[in-house]
């Protein structure tokens, strides 16, 4: 027979015994497995956990900053007399609108007072008489100048003061409605911050634009003649104002005042071109010679240096719907409401009518309350009325968009040499995302720069480069590590 040949198969019974230990080797042959499989399972669940534990913790939804009003809406005006001729044609179109306005004068006075010449235990005195003193003496001052306003349609030429200044006259002119927004905890700043003073976040703030513009004209304090816009008292109302106010505390002797610091702060709205306010204001210097009356204090006479400020207040209201909201995000089949207000003449019955421009995208009903459906897309909701043969309307836009989900980076970990450079690729998801853009930051830009995704190696350190969504404000790290040169 052959070696190739296969022996016939011999039969034999296993003892007891035998069966026994076979079957305790197989059951720990079987437990090893068993246990191998479930050390392999546990290691890719705890990974996995690592993994989306590092993805929850890197990829935080920072506070969104609040809705702002585009750069590109308007060119702002820079030199002096771009400022002047923007503010003169605002005023201008007030005029001829004739929109409701409202003035007020407010007074303000420096609790340190200047008593010339006391010493200390005097001026103990004087400081507890002046404190009784002087709320009288401002509240004079502010009643003297009373509260007025027209209505729609009233001209308003002879209780709006004119504003009279050529450029020659100012020491500044300023035209300010930038500002930044922690996106972390949303503290305003007007310039960013390397770490946020509120909640320590670093290079978190983001360039925001305001509705209106600001415009502040500082005039020079060596032209007496810039004065004339602020309508100042005379020496002698001023004296007279005072005199009245002394109610028995001290005789007034000698009055003199200096005028300082005076500033004209405009308000338009960058968006419609319309006057907002427009405040004058001035700082006092008001020195007096007070003699007191002895039946009330035996203090004899002084002289006394009182600081105050002057506020003349033009409020501007226009005809008109304003909405609590200029655009809203809003989820498919949603709901919400939209509040209106309406300006216009006491008495005037003004109904509103609501519409959309898309009711597939979002509906609306007579009371404002906002319904999208199955769409994504954009509607503009308008609420409008009708006056004297005008039509005055307020918008929202609202978006139903398909929302960002999360942002993914092409590195999560990078290592280069000073001045070397490594491109970024951040990807939203999901694909068909409406909003897909991103901002790009680094934690220490002495360390490394970002620009568009292009991260350059700065000095040696280490820090974070994020990129963070504009829709959902979903922000992941990459950790960049510089090395110092050769190693």
């Amino acid at each position: 027979m052959s070696k190739e040949q296969k022996q016939p198969h011999e039969h034999h019974h296993l003892t007891a015994e035998e069966l026994g230990d076979r079957l305790e080797h197989n059951q720990k042959s079987g437990n090893r497995i068993f246990n191998g499989l479930a050390i392999f399972l546990c290691i890719i669940f705890l990974g996995g956990m690592a993994w989306g534990a590092n993805d929850i913790l890197n990829s935080s939804r920072p506070s969104p900053p609040e809705a702002a009003v585009d750069d590109t809406i308007t060119n702002p005006p820079q030199s002096a007399q771009e400022i002047l001729d923007y503010i003169q044609a605002a005023i201008a179109d007030a005029k001829a609108q004739k929109p409701r306005i409202e003035t007020n004068t407010a007074f303000d006075y420096d609790d340190n007072v200047d008593f010339v010449g006391l010493d200390s235990a005097a001026l103990k005195d004087w400081q507890g008489l002046a404190k009784l003193m002087m709320p009288d003496v401002t509240a004079r001052l502010q009643d003297s100048y009373p509260s007025l306003e027209t209505q729609f349609g009233e001209a308003f030429d002879e209780l709006l003061w004119a504003l009279r200044v050529v450029p020659a006259q100012l020491e500044d002119a300023t035209c300010e409605f930038v500002y930044f927004r922690c996106n972390s905890c949303g503290k305003e700043e007007g310039e960013p911050l390397a770490v946020c003073p509120e909640c320590r976040a670093k290079n978190a703030y983001q360039k925001q634009y305001r509705e209106n513009y600001t415009f502040t004209l500082l005039f020079k304090d060596d032209d007496p003649s810039v004065f004339a816009n602020f309508h100042p008292r005379s020496p002698e109302e001023m004296r007279a104002l005072l005199k009245d106010d002394l109610r028995g505390y001290a005789t007034l002797g000698r009055f003199e005042r200096n005028y300082d610091h005076a500033r004209v702060v405009v308000s338009v709205n960058r968006v419609t071109k319309k006057l907002q306010s427009i405040r004058f204001l001035k700082d006092i210097a008001a020195t007096l010679t007070l003699d007191v009356n002895p039946d009330f204090a035996n203090l004899g006479t002084v002289t006394v240096v009182v600081n105050m400020s002057e506020s003349t207040n033009f409020n501007f209201t226009w005809l008109g719907v304003y909405l609590s909201l200029n655009e809203k995000t809003m989820d498919k089949n949603e709901t919400a409401q939209l509040a209106a207000r309406i300006d216009a003449p006491n008495g005037q019955k003004t109904p509103l009518i609501w519409r959309s421009s898309n009711e597939k995208i979002c509906a609306v009903d007579v009371d404002g309350y906002l319904e999208t459906g199955g769409e994504y897309g954009e509607a503009t909701i308008t609420a409008s009325f009708g006056l004297n043969g005008k039509v005055y309307e307020g918008t929202c836009v609202v978006y139903v968009k398909v929302p960002v989900e999360k942002v993914k980076l092409s590195h999560r970990r990078l290592r280069l040499a000073p001045g070397e450079t490594q491109v970024l690729k951040a990807t939203v998801t999901p694909k068909n995302a409406t909003n897909q853009n991103v901002t790009w930051g680094s934690d220490a830009t002495d360390v490394a720069t970002v620009a568009d995704g292009l991260v350059r190696a700065v000095g040696p350190g280490k820090t974070n480069i994020w990129v963070c969504t504009e829709d959902g404000y979903y922000k992941l790290t990459c950790t960049v590590t510089v090395t110092r040169g050769g190693e």
